[in-house]
């Protein structure tokens, strides 16, 4: 796919590295796109929208726009993602807090591909807030009341999954993305156990 190749030509521009294995599994995150391109390519609209709720440097947010450029597709980018106040948020629920000040630091890109997608004429839009707020549901809600794919990676947390679960399940038109559903090592993750319970394992 020639996304593919793009995708990592663009790496070492934006990040001086290839590498993208302290945030996603290469062949995990290749396989997802080729099934979301084939999602992508049987809309019937022009337009097609996407809301990430926790980012992570920006990744999934590259290769949606480089898919809708290959499919002559025009690309809707939204994310909530906690970016200024990660530690305040994660301190008390037993995470590492130098993961989340190292994530602040590398979200911060998020703001370097806004800036370069709006100079495309295209909507990248940035709500640095925690997403289980109805404020920023709201602001989400703002943007578009549906999204034809919703991406969930936000607080890993048992609360948290269900939390996000509830409030942006109903705004997915299309496809509900879940990051982290296969079982892992952290015990903190419960991506997979909320997932079963309501029947989305297989996402």
């Amino acid at each position: 796919m020639n996304y593919i190749k793009k995708f990592e030509g663009m790496l070492p521009l934006l990040y001086n590295s290839e590498d993208i294995s302290d945030s996603q599994v290469k062949n995990e995150f290749y396989h997802a796109w080729d099934i979301l391109y084939e999602r992508i390519r049987a809309t019937t609209t022009d337009e097609v929208t996407f809301l990430e709720i926790g980012a992570d440097k920006g990744l999934w947010s590259i290769m949606f726009f480089l898919v809708c450029e290959e499919l002559k597709k025009t690309p809707v980018y939204v994310t909530a993602t906690l970016i200024n106040d990660n530690n305040d948020h994660y301190v008390n629920k037993g995470y590492d807090t130098n993961i989340f000040l190292l994530y602040e630091y590398r979200n911060l890109n998020l703001y370097k591909l806004q800036s370069y997608y709006e100079a495309r004429g295209y909507e990248y839009h940035v709500i640095d807030g925690n997403s289980q707020e109805q404020h920023t549901l709201d602001l989400v809600k703002n943007y578009r009341e549906k999204y034809d794919l919703v991406f969930i990676d936000g607080d890993h947390t048992y609360d948290g999954v269900k939390r996000d679960i509830e409030l942006y399940e109903p705004l997915c038109s299309s496809t509900l993305i879940f990051h982290d559903i296969l079982p892992k090592e952290r015990k903190d993750f419960y991506v997979q156990v909320y997932a079963a319970k309501i029947g989305r394992a297989h996402v």
